[in-house]
């Protein structure tokens, strides 16, 4: 994974969110800048807002779903990259490196 984040920061796949939120989900560090509570607040005006303008939303229902069920383990004052644990335990995995700033 470490490689991953290394190649992924060289390539078309960059960004400045990437280089901010990959490092600490590496190192498991979820300290809140933000919480998933945070995130989950409020998204029901977003969605009454798309919906009033015909506007399909196919990512923000599937980041929904995610922060809901994070909410519902328990992630809710966690850090949202703490998502990545509900993502994990759907998968059987943990995503884990060495990779530090």
């Amino acid at each position: 994974l470490d490689a991953l984040y290394e190649v992924v920061g060289t390539a078309s796949g960059d960004s400045r969110q990437w280089q901010k939120v990959t490092p600490g989900i590496l190192r498991r560090d979820f300290t809140p800048s933000a919480t998933i509570a945070g995130f989950a607040h409020g998204e029901e005006n977003i969605k009454a807002l798309a919906d009033s303008v015909g506007a399909p939303t196919p990512m923000f229902d599937t980041a929904s779903k995610l922060w809901h069920d994070a909410l519902a383990m328990g992630f809710g004052d966690a850090d949202p990259t703490a998502a990545i644990q509900v993502l994990e335990r759907r998968a059987g995995i943990e995503v884990r490196g060495k990779h530090a700033p």
